[in-house]
């Protein structure tokens, strides 16, 4: 999500983060390190970054991941031996994708 209407927090318009919960109404944004409780009227969604993945076995133990974002963009699968599957490299991969930080996604 990316951080808007800060008026007493000016520096916080711009910002990105994840949503993490949600909380008696608010939501919990994780923001550089800190999780802040926000009303929804404070982020929007970057629909380009909202991401639907599948994830099929296939022959010989390989899983292929693939998905696409909000906007209907494809991403470029990727495939993982699923002995060795590092969640990091398919987060840096799609992040990539999207032009942003893997730590969004």
């Amino acid at each position: 999500v990316q951080l808007e209407g800060f008026k007493s927090r000016p520096e916080l318009n711009g910002k990105e983060g994840i949503v993490r919960g949600k909380l008696s109404g608010r939501y919990l944004i994780d923001v550089e390190s800190s999780v802040l409780s926000l009303q929804p009227r404070n982020f929007t969604i970057a629909a380009s970054r909202v991401v639907q993945v599948s994830a099929l076995v296939k022959p010989g133990n390989i899983l292929l991941i693939s998905g696409s974002s909000a906007d209907g963009t494809q991403l470029t699968p990727i495939e993982l031996d699923c002995d060795r599957i590092d969640t990091a490299s398919v987060r840096q991969h799609f992040a990539y994708q999207l032009s942003c930080s893997a730590r969004m996604i």
